[in-house]
């Protein structure tokens, strides 16, 4: 098993960045937030990170001897003071445009993404094509 995460900043630097033991799969409870020493973390340069995770057979059945059922968990911030300096991060693509910014005296909203890896027998074979209705 690999997983690999990729951290593309487009101008502001990445100052921070965790990746803990991995969780179970409530969100609520007590996680241990000691470094996972699996994931290695390599820094492209200061806005580009990418995050390797590959335990060996061993370290999964150490897990769980059902395979890994878990949240693998990636922190990161941004330098927030280049933010404010430079007045934020504009993106303009055809006729709209986004605006990011981040006042260095707002706390961090932690956020939950979540990617379902399934390798069940039912991924196998031919992909339903989508219904398109104009």
């Amino acid at each position: 098993m690999s997983v690999q995460v990729n951290i593309f900043q487009t101008l502001i630097p990445i100052n921070k960045i965790t990746v803990p033991h991995l969780r179970g799969n409530d969100f609520e409870q007590n996680q241990d937030l000691s470094e996972n020493e699996v994931a290695k973390i390599i820094r492209m340069n200061e806005t580009v990170v990418s995050v390797v995770y590959e335990p060996t057979e061993t370290q999964q059945i150490r897990s769980s001897k059902d395979g890994l059922q878990c949240q693998f968990v990636v922190q990161y911030d941004v330098d927030r003071s280049s933010i404010e300096r430079e007045g934020g991060e504009i993106h303009v693509v055809d006729e709209y445009f986004v605006h990011f910014f981040a006042p260095t005296t707002l706390l961090a909203l932690p956020k939950h993404v979540s990617f379902v890896l399934d390798t069940s027998g039912s991924m196998a074979g031919t992909s339903i094509e989508p219904i398109v209705q104009d």
